[in-house]
């Protein structure tokens, strides 16, 4: 996927302050969805959305994941950064659904194996990790 996101669709499914959606539309995503539990969250993003000028290309969804996802799309992208030591297969699997392209995992440890993704890279930065999936036998380009 690289630097250039022209017209890709993203999902972030623990949002928190956005920043990693608002990247996404910075380098070409025409839209971004956003879920975060917390109204905190989702009022900050808002006002970040706002203040870029995003809020037409973001929208935003308060509620526990994976309750509150879609029960179909497409994305291109998917970020997920839920709370250190959260098992999230059961959202990974509910993910897997939604994605045409690569979802980024960021997580301590050993990541987990949901039965529709393939890791297909994973990259250590101090503790973090990062997972990159592609739904089992995609096409990798």
């Amino acid at each position: 996927m690289g630097q250039d996101l022209t017209e890709c669709s993203v999902l972030d499914a623990y949002a928190g302050s956005g920043i990693l959606s608002f990247e996404a539309l910075s380098r070409g995503a025409s839209h971004a969805v956003l879920f975060d539990r917390d109204a905190t969250a989702i009022r900050q993003c808002r006002e970040t959305a706002t203040e870029l000028g995003l809020l037409e290309v973001v929208t935003l969804n308060r509620g526990r994941v994976p309750g509150c996802l879609p029960a179909e799309g497409a994305f291109d992208l998917i970020f997920v950064d839920p709370p250190y030591g959260k098992d999230v297969t059961e959202v990974l699997n509910a993910l897997a659904l939604l994605l045409v392209g690569v979802l980024v995992l960021e997580h301590e440890g050993e990541p987990p194996d949901p039965s529709g993704l393939t890791r297909v890279d994973s990259r250590q930065y101090g503790r973090t990790r990062l997972s990159l999936f592609r739904v089992k036998g995609a096409d990798p380009s």
